[in-house]
Order: C-alpha cells, then structure tokens, then sequence
C-alpha cells in the first residue's frame, strides 16, 4: 500500500514537503519507506520540483504510525495550509493545520484513527473533508491547484 501526501495553501513551498520527510523518517516506523516525489520543471527553472512525498509499503501497523505522525507534524506547524493524503486503494482525507490545531486531545485521538482507517481503506473518511475526484496514483503526479506564480 502506498501512499500520496501533498501540500496545498497559498505561499506553500517543496520546504514543507521537505520538512514533512524529514519529520517522517525520524519514525522508527517509516524510516526507509519515504521520499520525495519530483517532476520536471517548468520552462526557465533550474532543476526538479518537489510536489508529494511518497509513503511506500504501508502496512496496517505502519498506518498508525504514519497517521500519529502526520497529526503531531501539522499541529506543529506555524503556517496556513492543507495536508491532502490519497491512498492506492482510492482513500482520500483533506487536513486542515488551523482545524488540527484547534482540537482537543480526544478528538486528535479520533482523528489518528480515522486517519489511519483512511490508510488502509477501512475508514468512512468522516475525520477529514469528503473526498471529491479521483485519488492521484502514487506513480502519477496529482492534479494540483494552479500556480499562482507561474503566470499563465
């Protein structure tokens, strides 16, 4: 089971995703399991660009670990955006820092959980907003809000 994180807000740079890896990996759990996905830049940029970090071989096991992970990273986030998680079994979750924030300890437990639920295809997605549209494909670049820096 693999899965797709990505970064969506205003102002959100590849150091997020970055920083989420980095976060991961210090996870016993996901060491190893975790990259950074790129493609090709747009014309008149030097080099590739970040746009996911990818979760591969996820386990049940592995699920709560990623999904405990993912909560205590964006509930130490300072900036404004949205984590989306899409799974290869077309799970999908929408993770807000400012919501995250906000809760209390039990409701950041149900929240794990559901989070891992989603995962691993056992969750009704209720922790998060409804899914809409069609999961990215962890071997395909998902379908990402327009740059608003890229003039066009």
């Amino acid at each position: 089971m693999a899965v797709v994180l990505v970064v969506v807000g205003e102002a959100v740079s590849a150091d997020e995703l970055r920083g989420l890896r980095a976060w991961l990996v210090g996870e016993d759990e996901l060491r190893g399991r975790v990259r950074l996905r790129e493609r090709p830049p747009p014309q008149g940029v030097l080099g590739p660009v970040v746009d996911a970090a990818l979760v591969e071989a996820v386990t049940p096991p592995v699920a709560g670990a990623l999904a405990a992970a993912l909560v205590a990273w964006l509930r130490s986030r300072v900036n404004r955006f949205r984590l989306e998680v899409h799974t290869d079994r077309g799970g999908r979750m929408v993770l807000d820092v400012r919501q995250i924030k906000e809760l209390d300890p039990r409701a950041v437990e149900e929240l794990i959980d559901g989070l891992a639920a989603t995962i691993t295809g056992q969750g009704d997605q209720r922790a998060g907003e409804p899914a809409g549209g069609d999961p990215p494909n962890p071997g395909e670049r998902p379908s990402l809000p327009a740059d608003p820096g890229a003039g066009g």
